[in-house]
């Protein structure tokens, strides 16, 4: 039923999209605060992804 009515994707895109404007905000602010780049920051996601799938 969840899945038939189409809710679950409704779910979905309302978590993106706080996901974008809370989380991504936030660890940009902070990111700045701490004077790092954007290309630092991202480089930094991607070891930490790297390191996981280990």
């Amino acid at each position: 039923m969840y899945v038939a009515s189409g809710a679950a994707g409704i779910v979905r895109q309302r978590r993106r999209s706080r996901f974008r404007t809370e989380r991504v905000r936030e660890l940009l602010e902070e990111a700045e605060k701490l004077g790092m780049t954007i290309d630092e920051v991202w480089e930094d996601i991607q070891r930490e992804k790297r390191s996981g799938e280990r």
